[in-house]
C-alpha cells in the first residue's frame, strides 16, 4: 500500500524522525486548508485590514505552504519503488475513502441521492482529489524518473533541477503559462521529486545543523509573509489574488527551498517510536477524509466561522479540530489496512489461478 510516500518508499524499519515529519506535515495541510479559503466568506474589512491576526494568519500560512512539497520530497529522497500491491492498495485506500463516506452520508440522510454524484465517487482517481491524481501520475512516471538519475551524472542533473524551476518561474510570470498550475499537476510533482532524488545524492555534502535548518525554514516564511502583506497593504490586492499569486504557488523557488529546510530539520533527528510509526503509516487518510467532496465545504465553513470567535477560542477549536479529523482518519484507516490486507492474498491468488488456466 501507497499511504503516500509510505510503502513506496521502502522505509525499512520505519525512520520515525520521517513519519513524524509527514504527521506534522499533514497537520500543516489541515491548517492550510483552515485558513486558505475563510477569507472567500469573510468580510471586506478583515480581508483589506492590517492587524496582528492577519500577520499571523499570513505567517502561519508561509509556515505551512511548503506541507506538499515536503511529501513528495520524502517520495524523491527514498525513491519511490513499483510494486503492484503499493499501486492497488493506493488505489483500495482512495476508494475506500471516496465511497465510504459517501455512502455513509446517503444512509445517514446527509446528501441526496444522483447519478452524477455516484460516478464521480467512482471516478474517484481523477477529479476527486488533485493531489491523488497528481500524485498517481508521478508514481506511473517514477520508474522513468529513478532511471534517469541512475544513469545520468548527478551534476548533470543539478543543473536540470535547475533549469527546470527557472522555467516555472518564467513560465509564470511571462507567459502566465498554466502548465504547472502552480504546482498543483504532475509535471510539478516530477520536478520536485527529482529534487529529492537529488538531496540523496548529495546528502553527506549539504547536510547542516538542524538549528540552521530550522532558522532558514523560519526566516524563509517570514520573506515570504512580508511579500504577502506587502501585496495586501501597498498594492492593494485581496486575499484571494494573492492567494492565487505565484508566492503560494508550490512552484515557487521559496517554498521549494523552505521545504527542503523542513526535511533536513527532521531528517537530523534520532527518533523510533512504535507510536508515531502507527499514525504514520494512514496519516494520508486525513487528506482523503476532510477534502472529502462532500466534507470539504463544511471543514471550510466552520474554520471560516471561528474568525468570529476569540483568538484563543479559534486556536483552541483549530486544535481540537486537527486532533479530532487525525484520530478519526487514523482509526478508521486501520480498518482499511485490515480489510485490505485480506484481500490482496485471495485476489492475488485468483488471478494466477486465472492466468495460469489461460496459459
Amino acid at each position: 500500500m501507497i499511504h503516500i510516500m509510505d510503502n513506496n518508499t521502502q522505509i525499512k524499519p520505519r525512520s520515525s524522525n520521517i513519519e513524524l515529519l509527514r504527521i506534522v506535515s499533514m497537520i500543516m495541510i489541515l491548517s492550510l486548508h483552515s485558513f486558505a479559503w475563510n477569507r472567500a466568506s469573510g468580510s471586506d474589512g478583515y480581508i483589506h485590514s492590517f492587524s496582528f491576526g492577519v500577520c499571523l494568519d499570513y505567517f502561519r500560512e508561509s509556515l505551512c505552504v511548503c506541507a506538499v512539497n515536503v511529501f513528495v520530497l520524502i517520495s524523491g529522497f527514498f525513491g519511490i519503488k513499483w510494486k503492484w500491491k503499493s499501486f492497488l492498495g493506493f488505489a483500495f485506500q482512495v476508494y475506500f475513502w471516496s465511497l465510504g463516506i459517501y455512502f455513509l452520508l446517503l444512509v445517514l440522510g446527509k446528501v441526496p441521492f444522483s447519478y452524477s454524484d455516484m460516478f464521480h465517487r467512482f471516478n474517484c482517481m481523477i477529479g476527486d482529489w488533485w493531489f491523488v491524481e497528481a500524485y498517481l501520475g508521478l508514481y506511473i512516471l517514477s520508474p522513468l524518473l529513478n532511471a534517469f538519475v541512475e544513469k545520468i551524472h548527478k551534476r548533470f542533473i543539478l543543473a536540470w533541477v535547475i533549469l527546470f524551476v527557472i522555467f516555472e518561474v518564467y513560465s509564470h510570470w511571462v507567459g502566465s503559462s498554466m502548465n504547472f498550475s502552480r504546482g498543483y499537476n504532475t509535471l510539478a510533482l516530477c520536478g520536485i521529486y527529482l529534487i529529492g532524488r537529488l538531496l540523496y545524492l548529495y546528502k553527506d555534502r549539504i547536510l547542516v545543523a538542524r538549528w540552521k535548518s530550522l532558522l532558514s525554514y523560519i526566516v524563509i516564511a517570514l520573506v515570504i509573509t512580508v511579500i504577502a502583506l506587502y501585496m495586501l497593504i501597498v498594492q492593494g490586492n485581496d486575499y484571494m489574488t494573492i492567494q492565487k499569486s505565484f508566492i503560494y504557488s508550490y512552484s515557487n523557488p521559496l517554498v521549494i527551498l523552505e521545504s527542503i529546510c523542513l526535511f533536513f530539520v527532521f531528517y537530523s533527528i534520532k527518533l523510533n517510536s512504535k507510536f508515531v510509526n502507527y499514525i504514520g503509516s494512514s496519516i494520508f487518510a486525513v487528506y482523503l477524509l476532510h477534502m472529502h467532496p462532500n466534507l470539504k465545504q463544511h471543514y471550510y465553513w466552520y474554520c471560516g466561522h471561528l474568525y468570529d470567535k476569540p483568538f484563543l477560542y479559534h486556536l483552541l477549536a483549530l486544535v481540537c479540530l486537527f486532533v479530532g479529523i487525525v484520530i478519526c482518519a487514523v482509526l478508521i484507516d486501520k480498518i482499511r489496512e485490515v480489510v485490505f490486507s485480506y484481500m490482496y492474498p485471495k485476489c492475488k491468488s485468483l488471478v494466477l489461478k486465472i492466468w495460469n488456466i489461460r496459459k
